[in-house]
């Protein structure tokens, strides 16, 4: 009975480690006249990327391999001169607390 016991729980475990999702995400904001393209997976450290696109489609920013998971983003006028900047919160590690980064762009 113990050895049935164990199997179950050692079937279950394994099944749980199969089901991981190792997928890639792919997120487009847009923020003002700009576009940007966050690409990253949540199971590798560092393997997001961030790619920012003006009104002409123009390439402005590009970043690749600096963080791990996208956590929000919003715009809103920081100084009050009329201007909004857009605030990115990303992060890497194994909990949103362990390295966080907010990337904050004047357009």
């Amino acid at each position: 009975m113990r050895y049935i016991f164990l199997f179950v729980i050692i079937n279950i475990c394994s099944f749980r480690v199969q089901a991981e999702n190792d997928s890639i995400v792919e997120k487009e904001i847009a923020a003002d006249s700009y576009k940007l393209f966050l690409t990253n997976n949540e199971h590798n450290f560092f393997s997001g990327s961030l790619q920012i696109f003006d009104k002409f489609n123009n390439s402005v920013f590009y970043a690749d391999s600096f963080y791990t998971r996208y956590n929000w983003d919003t715009l809103i006028d920081l100084d009050n001169d009329g201007n909004k900047e857009f605030i990115l919160d990303v992060g890497t590690g194994a909990t949103v607390y362990d390295y966080n980064m907010f990337l904050i762009f004047d357009f």
